[in-house]
């Protein structure tokens, strides 16, 4: 274990994630991809990584209507390099794009086209009235996240996040972390530090 940080109950778990990156790094042993469960994948959290040189491997934190009641960013062809929409998923290209504040795109569709469309009762374009959508550079990035969570790299890097139950489970039966005999953020943090260093040593004479 690289790190283990004691944080009151009413603490948010997506905030220890970038501390630890920066004392990780600061003692040089921070990993380049991060494996951890959806209270840590927000997209500040995300990027920020990304500043760092390490890659956040987590489902992203809140999903969309399903693709069954209504057509989705996901589905829509976007240029990575520009993060514009290319087309729609009825294969017809934006007739308008237009980019706001803080990089908020507009793009509109021909609305002939639209009104012919085999998709149009649950697209979200054909549903508008001006057949125009608007979308922010989170909203794509997290688009983007949850199709690559459907792809098998995905799916096999995020297979090790299993093994840390394991790992939390040995930790409170063989370190007895489930049971501390302090009190106070302080000794209860100073116990913890010394349970996980006295694991790591279990791990290195068994390696």
């Amino acid at each position: 274990m690289t790190d283990a940080k004691v944080e009151p109950a009413y603490c948010n778990d997506s905030d220890a994630l970038l501390p630890a990156i920066k004392e990780t790094k600061e003692r040089g042993c921070a990993p380049a991809e991060l494996v951890a469960d959806t209270a840590y994948g927000s997209d500040e959290n995300v990027q920020q990584a990304a500043q760092e040189g390490i890659d956040v491997i987590s489902p992203t934190l809140g999903k969309p209507k399903s693709k069954e009641e209504k057509l989705i960013l996901d589905d829509f062809p976007v240029d990575r390099e520009t993060g514009r929409v290319t087309g729609c998923p009825g294969g017809e290209a934006p007739c308008e794009i237009r980019e706001g504040e803080k990089g908020k795109l507009t793009i509109t569709f021909d609305a002939t086209i639209c009104a012919g469309c085999d998709h149009r009762e649950y697209c979200c374009v054909g549903l508008d009235a001006d057949h125009r959508w608007e979308y922010t550079p989170k909203q794509l990035r997290l688009a983007q996240r949850r199709v690559a969570e459907e792809s098998d790299e995905f799916c096999e890097k995020y297979r090790q996040r299993s093994g840390i139950e394991a790992v939390n489970a040995k930790l409170k039966r063989v370190m007895k972390l489930g049971r501390l005999r302090v009190r106070g953020r302080a000794r209860v943090r100073y116990t913890v530090n010394l349970k996980v260093l006295g694991w790591n040593i279990l791990q290195a004479v068994r390696a």
